[in-house]
């Protein structure tokens, strides 16, 4: 007989692998692909995420700097003042300002998710539970090109090309051989290979991706700017985990921001796969946001 939650935890899994697989093959391809170029490895990650992939380059057509972990394409300008300009939907651009207050928000997550109820700091590479290649502040560094990127160092100094090579084929080793989930800590992983990013490269890492994360919250959530600090970094540590919190992955969470339901948005902004202590930090931040200008529970 099938176990229901067996089946439906195993089709969500299913569902991210996918999700996963689609960016790192627009990391490791670009927008601009000829399917008929594709080597054989690429086109057996085009054909298992295809409706993934396809489904992240009609958003890309909304959202040009939208997905986790996705290197910045070429519409993003960074001007002088500090502000990016966006490409917007009907082609013409969109100005979104980074103020003092949000590089305090921005570092304020960053304290935060190196603390171990956040992501966590780790200096060495694990794999995470869906088994891709992971180091620093929960940094997926899955795709070759951008693993070989990372400033990795063994005994302080600059790693070689040939042993970045030799501690991601380990990885992928270990990948293909399934020893990863929830069964294995990413202490398991620390003596699998002598590369190294420092704390300081870690924290920049996340700073960059947190940044990114609330460009698109800024810019596709209409009243973001407004919303309190304590519901602003819910929704950029929910980003940091799952991606862009659209209507389309994430409806009830976007219907609960719209009707500005607090009860409704605990429910569905707390996943199972949160440790206890995240589950209480999004609490604690949710208790916290005043009940005025609509928000209530």
């Amino acid at each position: 007989m099938i176990d229901l939650d067996d089946w439906a935890y195993a089709l969500d899994n299913n569902r991210k692998k996918r999700q996963y697989a689609a960016e790192d093959f627009l990391n490791k391809v670009g927008y601009d692909f000829d399917v008929n170029k594709l080597s054989d490895s690429d086109s057996f990650m085009y054909d298992f995420a295809k409706d993934e992939i396809d489904s992240k380059l009609k958003e890309l057509k909304k959202d040009s700097f939208g997905l986790k972990g996705v290197r910045e394409p070429s519409q993003k300008v960074l001007n002088n003042e500090g502000s990016y300009q966006l490409a917007s939907r009907n082609g013409t651009s969109m100005q979104v300002n980074i103020t003092s207050e949000d590089n305090d928000l921005i570092n304020d997550m960053v304290k935060y998710y190196e603390t171990d109820d956040g992501e966590g700091l780790r200096e060495h590479i694990y794999l995470d539970t869906n088994g891709y290649i992971t180091t620093g502040i929960g940094y997926n560094v899955n795709d070759r090109d951008v693993f070989m990127d990372v400033d990795w160092r063994i005994d302080g100094r600059p790693a070689t090309l040939q042993e970045k090579e030799e501690g991601y084929n380990a990885f992928i080793k270990l990948r293909d051989m399934k020893e990863y989930g929830q069964q294995y800590g990413d202490g398991y992983y620390e003596d699998r290979s002598k590369l190294r990013i420092t704390q300081d490269y870690a924290k920049q890492k996340a700073r960059e991706h947190t940044k990114r994360d609330l460009i698109q919250l800024k810019k596709h959530i209409e009243g973001f700017e407004q919303y309190p600090v304590a519901l602003k970094k819910i929704l950029l540590d929910f980003r940091y985990n799952t991606g862009n919190i659209t209507r389309e992955y994430h409806p009830r969470v976007r219907e609960a921001l719209d009707k500005k339901d607090l009860t409704m948005l605990q429910k569905f902004i707390i996943r199972e796969t949160n440790q206890a202590n995240r589950k209480r930090w999004i609490l604690q931040n949710l208790k916290s946001i005043p009940l005025k200008n609509g928000w209530h529970w």
